[in-house]
């Protein structure tokens, strides 16, 4: 278990290892991984860390499975975050209040994640940026203003199977639709009337 550090763990050109079974929590950042290959992330927990939870950089061929991320904050709400990274899998990561963004990488699979918010977020659960041939299906995907997004340096993805759950949006005040439309009926009657009684 690592709370309250600057870093819960970092790590640099680490090949084959195992990263299993540990706590991250309350930390600035949880996991940071870098020019790290063919390692196995697995049934971590992630909670409460400040601004990232999983971010791997310059990293390849490696899995990200069945790992929990929580956080409570709107805002740095990246769950899992790669740069600069290819051939990872990511699959089966129960994720709340958190998301997916992959940026300047190919050949990437996103599987079978369960990803939701109930903080009103303003980014989507899954985004890719300049990412290439990645696969995302099977995901669960709920409680974002969209749930997947790709910018238009992407080519090759493939989307297919995800469920999406888009929350609907309520007006800031109950009722605020009908009272102004109530408004601008009696403003046309008034004019009405005086034109009637001016003829």
């Amino acid at each position: 278990i690592a709370s309250d550090n600057g870093f819960g763990l970092y790590s640099r050109y680490c090949i084959n290892n195992t990263f299993v079974d540990n706590e991250l929590n309350h930390n600035h950042d949880g996991f940071y991984l870098r020019y790290s290959d063919d390692n196995l992330i697995k049934n971590n927990k992630f909670i409460g860390n400040e601004v990232s939870r999983l971010s791997l950089i310059f990293c390849n061929l490696n899995n990200i499975s069945g790992n929990q991320i929580y956080s409570s904050r709107r805002f740095y709400d990246e769950g899992i975050y790669l740069l600069f990274c290819d051939n990872n899998n990511i699959k089966e990561n129960v994720q709340i209040n958190t998301r997916i963004q992959l940026s300047v990488g190919v050949y990437n699979n996103i599987t079978n994640n369960n990803i939701t918010s109930n903080l009103s977020p303003m980014n989507p659960g899954i985004s890719l940026y300049d990412s290439n041939y990645t696969q995302i299906s099977e995901n669960r995907i709920s409680g974002f203003p969209k749930c997947i997004f790709e910018d238009e340096d992407c080519i090759g993805n493939v989307i297919q199977n995800n469920y999406c759950e888009i929350p609907e949006r309520t007006p800031a005040i109950p009722g605020y639709n009908l009272y102004f439309l109530i408004g601008i009926l009696s403003v046309v009657v008034i004019i009405i009337n005086k034109k009637l009684k001016k003829s």
